[in-house]
């Protein structure tokens, strides 16, 4: 919201996210400004393939999964 995206609903995903965004574009190409700036804002490409779970009604999902670890190498 703070970045000036409408929020239309949040939820718990039953599928295995491994990556800390996943943005899918649901609407046939409709939303190309919005997926534009979701790319440059959250920093990931977006999909436009089916997201790992049945969704309807929705023309853009985003869904966050765990934070990104830092590795460090003791050399």
């Amino acid at each position: 919201k703070s970045k000036d995206f409408t929020v239309g609903a949040v939820g718990n995903s039953a599928a295995d996210i491994t990556s800390h965004y996943q943005i899918y574009d649901l609407s046939g190409g409709k939303m190309s400004a919005t997926v534009s700036k979701l790319e440059s804002v959250l920093g990931t490409k977006v999909s436009t393939t089916a997201p790992p779970f049945k969704t309807t009604g929705l023309d853009i999902l985003v869904i966050v999964g765990p934070a990104p670890t830092t590795s460090s190498s003791n050399q």
